[in-house]
């Protein structure tokens, strides 16, 4: 009938949502996760060689 039609459709759509809604969760999760690493390494690699890392990282910035 078509009550039940439109009840299934209602409840994937909701299910759709709700996966959507894990999904870019997830996905926010992982890239807070790469640019903390990313931060992590540009620390590292500033320590280790800062005469050559310096200069080229604030001319990307700008700021040199």
């Amino acid at each position: 009938d078509g009550a039940g039609i439109q009840e299934i459709d209602t409840r994937s759509r909701q299910a759709r949502a709700r996966h959507t809604a894990e999904f870019e969760g997830r996905t926010r999760q992982v890239q807070r996760g790469f640019q903390k690493v990313q931060g992590r390494f540009t620390q590292i690699a500033a320590f280790e060689q800062p005469d050559d890392y310096l200069p080229q990282f604030f001319d990307q910035r700008g700021q040199l």
